[in-house]
């Protein structure tokens, strides 16, 4: 049941992310992805290109193994973040100029496992009370799509 909780949010999350990918004129939402070192959260890029963010998310095809939902193993070394972040929404009385940028999404990549762990982030919900396991899954991914997370620059 875990397993497809899981899923399903993270299928949600993965299409509630790329349907908002553009600019935030005419109300559409604005996407940034950040890569970051784990060690010490040093900034490597920040992508905000609608066409870039389209581009990385088409070569990366993640498939996950059969086994899907794995545990992490505790000498796992965290190598990369990347953190998915959108626009907030407009509120009754706020300007769009005062919109900020809300994490939504953060996957991490480790240094010597080809593992993915997805977080589905609170956002705007800061404070609310969520099942925290189900909003943190760790996956088993192919070598190739490990390495390409290791490896991408723009």
């Amino acid at each position: 049941m875990r397993r497809w909780t899981c899923l399903l949010l993270a299928v949600l999350a993965v299409l509630f992310c790329t349907a908002c990918g553009g600019a935030a004129a005419n109300g559409a939402k604005s996407v940034q992805i950040e890569k970051r070192l784990a060690e010490d959260g040093t900034v490597l890029y920040t992508l905000t290109d609608p066409e870039t963010i389209e581009a990385l998310r088409d070569s990366l095809s993640v498939e996950y193994e059969e086994k899907d939902i794995v545990p992490l193993p505790e000498d796992a070394a965290a190598l990369y973040i990347y953190t998915i972040s959108q626009t907030e929404t407009l509120k009754l009385g706020q300007k769009a100029e005062d919109l900020k940028m809300v994490p939504i999404l953060r996957y991490t990549i480790y240094k010597d496992a080809d593992l993915l762990t997805e977080e589905i982030l609170p956002g705007e919900m800061e404070g609310v009370p969520l099942m925290e396991d189900l909003l943190r899954c760790t996956f088993q991914v192919k070598a190739e799509t490990a390495q390409f997370l290791r490896e991408y620059a723009p």
